[in-house]
């Protein structure tokens, strides 16, 4: 029983990553500049 509860909610959190990534994907500016909504960095600086 707790094994298909453990299944259960990796299945969802697996799920809601994948949705999270998909919606990032579609939803983020896309620019040329490398550095676009990078925090910071040597490079940057």
């Amino acid at each position: 029983m707790w094994q298909e509860i453990a299944l259960i909610i990796t299945g969802i959190l697996v799920l809601a990553y994948i949705g999270y990534k998909i919606r990032r994907f579609f939803t983020t500016k896309r620019t040329s500049n490398p550095c676009s909504g990078c925090k910071g960095c040597d490079l940057k600086n």
